[in-house]
């Protein structure tokens, strides 16, 4: 015989000794014999068995207990009536020196299990490494159907469960190959597989790798409709594989593949789209809200809560980010157009049309830009096209046209620029700088060219969410006319006259140029020599510790910034004035928090004027019928600034001590959306003029404390039937309180333990942010599936986790649990 088979009995043996004192080997025909005399195994006594049973149970028993020994016979096995031995034998090991055994014993599998095991799957056990790995994993005392299941991972290459394997199997699927599924056949490991598919999935179907994805695919589809081909436990090992993020790139190859296959669209588009909203099997949901939202909102069909409900629905579901922006932009449109409709633009005072816009109308501003910067990123434009002219034409025509047609006719009636009750833009210093230098604080201004009031709305709450942040949102300030840079800039600085010099449009503050930060921070240092003007880009180039340093001299800083003027005012890049606005805001947000790490507790925003843009091409009615003719020194799509100026119907003139300024110089602005033709300028954004949306001019307070302010929702498990008398059980949670900018919003993690800490139904994440004060809308439900095996749970009690995300990581905690008790009298079929 070979060196490798001795050795490999020789190695059964020790494998053998690990669990045995003594060892018995029964060669009938003495075919091994030579290789008994030729065995040296450490610390084992070789005792041969022939009619000398008692001597050899004395010294075995009586004279060295603790000794190890082999007992080899050549004779077959006695009966046990005939077995002196046999009490020593059932407490010891057997051996067999043929393969198939040598087999069992390498791997601990017992010997009566040998010919179903080992000579049932002979090519298993003919690989070396899965020999070993199965002798890792047994003791000893398994049945045949648990060895089977480890040797169906060992060859699946799995750890321990049936959704590990499946994982591996449907992996292997999506890329074409099927040599997992192969090695299972080859290994005579089918049947095991598909039987614990019927135990545990209730599958009995068509045996295959892809029919069977197909068949959990159905049935997760079909629960959402009140039944499902399958056992729970297919459904939690769905819910499980859409939540894993190891497999969640399968899953979702598989939905879309599945999709096409089974042309799930159809299907679904069958059902009202209430019944599909929480469906998160298939990605063509979202399309299919998509294209409902399309039809009611060209339609007029929808409420603006309806369509946010199913929204924030699909929100928080699998798949939404492939229609995210799609989606949004649908519910900005429906937010905007709902806003026109309800709205009457008629207006009877400049004062009450100021303070209308700012407190109503500038939402149709910010769902119009909110609308196009989703329409920039969606992942269907093309389903947004008939929208977009709705959008461009009620937007232009039905809101921005009308609005400031009434109010160009109040404007038209004003002898100088100024309106009752709100405090015009050169009043900035005084009204909001001044109090305090008095009271010896340091402020920092933040200057933004062209942020308009719809957007610091959103820089509020963007600010407020921070931590350690406060803010104010004050009375806006009215703009400068002619609503441009020079002016806007100059009237933030203090002064006592404001004018123009050297027919120019430079604009100088008691006689000192404005233009440039230098000479800004001439102008600040005249009123306060603890004074600063500079641009954003220097003062966030600074670390913390040197802006600490370099602040020490000043205690009022002047800081501008210049992101949306500088996309809008050129004509090549007009067209991004949206998304500059957001980078803007992303900017200042970066402004504000570098300045509370440099010690900075005061903070003012504000902007130099507003402006008009319309996210289309220009019709030749939209330019004014106006030539500027005159001793002219200026002239923009919005305004002119000279001496001599001959007037028209398409402008209003001024003079400008009738605009607060230094008299000699005459203006004209373009009435209410007309742009003045200008050769080579941009159109579509302007500013300039005097339209509600150029001179609502926003003015932000934004203080830092020295604590923490931030905190999140609180959630409560709501009372009721704390017994789970089937295999479904509803479960309400309660949100404390409203979300707001420092109360955030809370995602848990939820599902039944058993006592072991063993998960026995779903896993669900819950998002809970309500903004809602009416405390029942603000209760969400779920009804958790559980495992079939639950009823074997009777009586005890298990444990409901709510489980938090540890922050930076893939770990979570528990934030709350409640107790439930298990009251099953059978196990149900679902």
């Amino acid at each position: 015989m070979s060196e490798a088979y001795i050795n490999r009995i020789s190695d059964a043996l020790k494998k053998l000794f690990d669990r045995h004192r003594i060892v018995f080997w029964y060669d009938e025909g003495a075919t091994m014999y030579d290789i008994f005399q030729s065995l040296d195994l450490e610390g084992v006594s070789k005792l041969e068995f022939d009619g000398n049973a008692f001597s050899l149970k004395y010294n075995m028993v009586v004279a060295y207990p603790d000794s190890r020994f082999i007992v080899y016979s050549r004779f077959a096995v006695p009966d046990n009536e005939a077995n002196w031995l046999l009490d020593l034998q059932l407490a010891g090991g057997m051996f067999y020196a043929d393969l198939s055994s040598l087999y069992a014993g390498e791997c601990h599998i017992p010997m009566e299990l040998r010919s179903e095991i080992v000579d049932g799957h002979e090519a298993f056990f003919k690989v070396a490494e899965n020999r070993l790995a199965l002798a890792e994993k047994l003791t000893g005392s398994e049945k045949k159907q648990a060895i089977e299941w480890c040797m169906l991972l060992i060859a699946c290459r799995c750890d321990g469960t049936l959704d590990d394997l499946l994982f591996a199997l449907f992996e292997e699927e999506k890329k074409g190959k099927s040599t997992l599924y192969k090695r299972i056949v080859s290994y005579k490991l089918e049947d095991t597989l598909w039987n614990k598919l019927s135990d545990k999935f209730r599958y009995n179907r068509e045996r295959g790798v892809k029919n069977l994805i197909i068949v959990l695919f159905q049935a997760d589809l079909q629960r959402y409709f009140g039944s499902a081909e399958l056992a729970g436990d297919a459904l939690l090992f769905m819910s499980k594989w859409k939540d894993s993020s190891r497999h969640s790139e399968t899953f979702t190859y598989w939905s879309h593949e599945l999709e096409q296959d089974l042309n799930i669209a159809s299907v679904l588009m069958q059902h009202p789209v209430e019944s599909i909203l929480k469906i998160d099997t298939y990605a063509c949901v979202n399309w299919i809200v998509a294209t409902t939202l399309q039809s009611h909102i060209l339609n007029n069909t929808i409420a603006v809560d309806t369509a946010e409900k199913w929204i924030a629905m699909r929100q928080q579901l699998l798949f939404f980010n492939e229609a995210e922006h799609t989606l949004l932009a649908l519910l900005e449109a429906c937010r905007m157009l709902d806003e026109v409709r309800k709205s009457d633009f008629s207006v009877t005072s400049p004062t009450g049309a100021f303070q209308t816009y700012y407190k109503q109308w500038f939402l149709i501003d910010q769902h119009y830009r909110h609308y196009f910067q989703q329409v920039a990123q969606a992942e269907n434009a093309s389903m947004l096209g008939l929208i977009t002219e709705q959008i461009q034409n009620v937007y232009s025509n039905s809101y921005l046209l009308v609005l400031n047609n009434n109010w160009q006719s109040l404007v038209d009636r004003l002898d100088c620029w100024q309106i009752s009750g709100i405090t015009p833009q050169t009043s900035f210093y005084n009204s909001y700088v001044k109090p305090y230098i008095e009271q010896k604080k340091r402020i920092f201004v933040v200057i933004s060219d062209a942020l308009r009031y719809e957007s610091m709305v959103e820089l509020d709450g963007m600010i407020a969410g921070l931590n350690m942040f406060s803010t104010s949102m004050c009375t806006p300030m009215l703009g400068m006319i002619p609503s441009y840079t020079q002016l806007g800039m100059a009237a933030l600085l203090p002064h006592q006259m404001l004018s123009y010099e050297n027919d120019n449009d430079i604009v100088f503050a008691d006689g000192v140029s404005t233009q440039g930060t230098d000479q800004r921070t001439k102008v600040l240092q005249s009123a306060y020599k603890e004074s600063i003007a500079l641009t954003a880009e220097t003062f966030l180039s600074m670390s913390s510790k040197d802006a600490r340093e370099f602040f020490k001299d000043f205690n009022v800083i002047y800081i501008y910034s210049n992101v949306i003027d500088k996309a809008g005012d050129n004509k090549t890049s007009e067209g991004t004035v949206f998304a500059a606005t957001q980078d803007e805001l992303n900017h200042i947000v970066r402004m504000v928090k570098h300045i509370g790490n440099c010690n900075g507790s005061n903070m003012l925003i504000t902007a130099d004027h507003g402006y008009l843009y319309q996210n289309e091409q220009l019709e030749e009615s939209d330019f004014a019928d106006f030539k500027p003719m005159g001793d002219i020194f200026k002239v923009n799509r919005r305004f002119v600034i000279g001496n001599n100026l001959v007037e028209g119907k398409a402008v209003k003139t001024w003079r400008s001590e009738q605009l607060g300024l230094k008299p000699g110089v005459m203006l004209q602005t373009a009435k209410s959306i007309s742009r003045i033709k200008v050769q080579g300028a941009g159109s579509r954004f302007v500013h300039g003029g005097s339209s509600l949306q150029e001179v609502v001019v926003p003015v932000l307070e934004v203080n830092r404390s020295r604590k923490t302010d931030i905190s999140q929702v609180g959630i409560d498990v709501i009372g009721g039937a704390s017994r789970i008398t089937s295999n479904q059980h509803t479960v309400s949670f309660y949100q404390t309180e409203p979300m707001s900018e420092k109360v955030k919003a809370r995602s848990l993690r939820m599902g039944f333990y058993d006592d072991k800490g063993g998960l026995i139904s779903d896993l669900v994440t819950l998002v809970f942010d309500s903004m809602a004060t009416e405390s029942v809308l603000r209760e969400k439900k779920h009804t958790f599936t559980f495992k079939s095996s639950v009823s074997r749970l009777n009586g005890k009690e298990v444990e409901l986790r709510l489980e938090e995300l540890i922050t930076g990581s893939d770990q979570y905690k528990l934030y709350k649990m409640a107790s439930y008790r298990i009251s099953i009298l059978f196990s149900a079929e679902f």
